[in-house]
């Protein structure tokens, strides 16, 4: 095995080698250089990823762009759906009230004797406001007996009650709900 080689320096070590300042050039020139190819491997780096992050840019605003193109034409249509959408949700408002109201009619006539004949029935969320005629008492107390006895109604009221020899019994009766 051959001896390993001793550094042979020939020039020697000057005065200013040994000053601070010598020592500092010595750096720079070696390790500087170092750190420089360093600096600049990352600014090339930053300079080439540029390029990838402005087509990433170009393309994301251009998609940007497509899909709001989308809805700005779609925004019509959305418009014309949710007025249609207030028109369906109004009138299934009002079938359900009229609903109700022929439920309630049906309820009612089911409620009436032959001889009580109903002049005027007011349906309100609330309340019905019915006026009637009869020629004999007891269909006065089997029509209000009926609709007392339905669960539906929390009160029943016989208002106005007006007996004449010509028309019979008149009467209102307002039923809550």
């Amino acid at each position: 095995m051959p001896a390993p080689s001793a550094g042979i320096n020939l020039l020697p070590k000057t005065e200013f080698e040994t000053t601070f300042w010598g020592r500092f050039i010595k750096w720079a020139i070696t390790t500087g250089r170092y750190m420089l190819i360093l600096v600049e491997l990352v600014v090339i780096i930053a300079f080439l990823s540029r390029f990838k992050l402005d087509k990433d840019l170009a393309n994301l605003s251009d998609s940007i762009n497509g899909k709001k193109s989308v809805l700005e034409a779609a925004s019509a249509s959305e418009q014309k759906f949710r007025v249609v959408q207030a028109r369906l949700n109004a009138a299934g408002s009002m079938l359900d009230a009229q609903l109700e109201a022929r439920r309630t009619m049906n309820t009612i006539t089911g409620y009436t004797p032959p001889e009580v004949n109903l002049t005027q029935i007011i349906i309100q969320p609330r309340q019905v406001t019915i006026s009637a005629k009869t020629g004999v008492q007891t269909g006065l107390a089997i029509f209000l007996s009926r609709l007392t006895a339905d669960p539906v109604w929390k009160s029943v009221d016989l208002t106005d009650v007006l007996a004449t020899p010509t028309q019979g019994i008149q009467f209102t009766v307002i039923a809550k709900r």
